[in-house]
């Protein structure tokens, strides 16, 4: 009896061991680093793609890098689900194509399935937002994304006049330093 006992716990131990290889993702090196980066390899393909198709200005591009339940959250709003996201590229791509507004992204990093991307994007009018994403990569599509960025407004263009006032301003700063040095000796 005492076998039969010990028999059948081997067989249930065995059988859940067996389970538990059977359901575990395949990956041989330790410790799961293999599986970190086949994710980062996959999470810097749809990054890619992802800033590939916004300098293009393709809206369905765009939107086919996110899944159904995605979150993108901007410095202005939140938007959740294709619908809020649709409408938010549609406003944010009204701002001219790539000739027009020029957006570049200065660096990407990558670390398993976080993305951030550091990028310049020129406005029609000239001033310059300058900013980072960072994006949660879930079973291949965008899970989250935030947006931060601030702008730098486009620098006033140079008139003739405004050299020689600029040096009018220089010579009176002199002469009362002149005057100051005068009058302290």
């Amino acid at each position: 009896m005492l076998f039969r006992g010990l028999f059948t716990l081997l067989l249930a131990v065995l059988g859940a061991g067996l389970l538990n290889v059977a359901l575990a993702p395949s990956n041989s090196a330790p410790d799961g680093a293999g599986m970190e980066q086949t994710t980062s390899a996959n999470a810097e393909v749809l990054i890619m793609h992802h800033l590939d198709s916004f300098s293009d200005r393709d809206l369905e591009a765009i939107l086919s890098d996110y899944a159904d339940d995605a979150v993108i959250i901007t410095p202005d709003q939140q938007a959740a689900g294709p619908d809020e996201i649709r409408a938010l590229f549609e406003d944010v791509l009204a701002y001219g194509n790539q000739d027009e507004a020029p957006f570049e992204y200065t660096k990407v990093h990558i670390t398993g399935p976080i993305g951030y991307v550091l990028w310049e994007w020129t406005q029609k009018d000239g001033s310059v937002l300058s900013g980072s994403d960072t994006f949660l990569i879930h079973n291949g599509k965008i899970k989250k994304h935030t947006v931060a960025f601030f702008v730098t407004e486009k620098p006033e263009e140079l008139h003739e006049d405004d050299g020689s006032e600029m040096m009018d301003m220089m010579d009176s700063v002199e002469e009362t330093s002149d005057s100051t040095s005068d009058s302290e000796s």
